[in-house]
């Protein structure tokens, strides 16, 4: 049996409709390994589908996952039994798997299953020797209320889907046919990309200057309709949406106090809508075969002016997040630092340990690494009065940068909802780092001033929804290796 935990990202900020089924899975499938790693692709997916059209789908994805210290595989896979004993292997290996199926076969896609064919991207992250079967998670089309369901299928169902789909995509698309792609690190060294990291990138590459392939492409688009018009609503409008995500956050550090969060709000309603008038106007177009030449220099024309100060809006955030950030910078650009999950090494006590089912859910679990399931992989307290803890102890004092935890994804009613992370080194007085209130994300993560503690604290409030027990299927703690 194998699981690998996948974030869910449906409560921080994830929308459909600003990425395509192509590339959604490998987007989420990139926060694996690192959970921001997923706004970045995002981001990249606007920048380099708006601005930079002239290249291939597969390279294309490489060279934003090469950003993040990833690459993307791909494995050609002739027959049942090989498609089947790659996934397990691949899986062992902790890599998690994107394949595309064709809609016309997806039978738990009711509105275009037996009615329209084309290629979707689906993510493989389990499977199960012993019941046969394989764990495949949907970015878009179960629902748009849970647009990251997991569904469990039987091996012979999820074999016959496939193999309906690779004869149609033999036929017609023969680069999805007999393919299997999984995403695994470039090295051996955990990499972070960064807000610096991204914003330096804009910066030095000037993405911002609008490229006329992508609407080229609708004049020579022969089947161009108004489905067709949505889509590339989505990537010419849509998507710039996964550009301002990161910006409101890097905006939300530097400026909490600062008129110039208020401008750049204004700005980003005033460019949104902006690409929304000029592009919806096109496309308007487009339907009624009413767009040629002289069209695409008119509209690419209209829209540089405000690329122009969307341009100028990112030069100077650069400017003013390395100067106060400067101190982060030089952390970020240490390559020869290396992260380490100090967890993984860490002795762990807890507040109470539940015995149920004739298992003893211990608190050792959370620094397993592992996330098959809760009655093997997960820390459940005794359901008793509040405050619920888990101590971690560093075998000496250790500056942590980063805390994960992973909270019991079966339901975000299970959620831990107001806790504290807190340090210390005499286990009597506590500091706190981080204060969670309300919580709503399957997974948390925080970032911490530098200081060295010995001994973190997860200190529980409000366990959940449901009742006073806490739930945690994993805890990181990240930090520079010290000699």
């Amino acid at each position: 049996m194998q699981r690998l935990h996948i974030p869910n990202y449906v409560n921080d900020s994830y929308y459909y409709k600003t990425i395509s089924c192509w590339d959604a899975p490998i987007a989420i499938a990139s926060g694996y390994f690192e959970y921001e790693n997923y706004f970045y692709f995002c981001a990249f997916y606007s920048l380099r589908l708006i601005w930079e059209t002239n290249v291939d789908r597969l390279d294309s994805i490489n060279i934003r996952l090469n950003k993040l210290g990833l690459e993307l595989e791909t494995v050609n896979t002739s027959n049942r039994e090989l498609l089947l004993s790659t996934i397990k292997s691949v899986l062992d290996e902790k890599y998690p798997i994107v394949i595309y199926f064709d809609y016309f076969n997806m039978f738990y896609c009711d509105f275009n299953y037996k009615k329209a064919h084309g290629p979707h991207g689906i993510i493989i992250n389990g499977y199960n020797k012993e019941t046969s079967t394989i764990t495949i998670m949907d970015c878009s089309h179960v629902g748009f209320d849970n647009p990251f369901y997991c569904l469990t299928l039987k091996e012979e169902i999820f074999l016959d889907i496939w193999e309906e789909s690779n004869e149609y995509f033999s036929n017609t698309l023969s680069s999805f046919a007999n393919k299997l792609y999984y995403i695994k690190p470039q090295n051996a060294k955990k990499t972070i990309y960064s807000d610096f990291n991204f914003l330096k990138d804009v910066v030095e590459n000037n993405y911002v200057t609008e490229d006329d392939n992508l609407i080229r492409n609708v004049i020579n688009n022969k089947c161009f309709d108004i489905t067709a018009a949505e889509l590339y609503k989505r990537d010419l409008v849509d998507s710039t949406q996964n550009i301002f995500k990161i910006l409101d956050r890097i905006y939300s550090q530097l400026d909490k106090d600062n008129t110039n969060l208020k401008n750049y709000e204004d700005f980003k309603v005033k460019y949104l809508n902006k690409r929304s008038i000029v592009f919806s106007s096109f496309l308007r177009k487009a339907i009624k075969r009413n767009v040629d030449e002289n069209a695409i220099t008119k509209y690419t024309n209209e829209i540089q002016p405000i690329n122009n100060d969307f341009c100028m809006l990112i030069n100077e955030l650069y400017k003013e997040y390395c100067t106060k950030m400067a101190t982060d910078i030089s952390m970020q650009c240490d390559d020869e630092k290396e992260l380490i999950n100090y967890a993984s090494d860490a002795s762990i006590t807890a507040s109470s340990e539940l015995e149920a089912y004739g298992v003893c859910f211990k608190a050792e679990r959370v620094i397993n690494g592992e996330y098959n399931g809760f009655d093997t992989d997960m820390w459940i307290s005794s359901d008793i009065a509040s405050p619920q803890w888990l101590i971690l102890d560093l075998n000496k004092a250790r500056a942590v940068k980063k805390f994960v935890i992973i909270h019991d994804f079966r339901s975000p009613e299970l959620y831990l909802i107001d806790y504290c992370i807190q340090g210390s080194n005499n286990m009597i007085d506590w500091t706190n780092l981080v204060k969670i209130e309300g919580n709503i994300k399957e997974q948390t993560t925080s970032y911490v001033e530098e200081q060295e503690y010995r001994y973190y604290r997860i200190y529980i409030t409000k366990p959940s929804k449901l009742d006073n027990m806490a739930r945690i299927f994993g805890i990181e703690c990240w930090g520079y290796k010290q000699e």
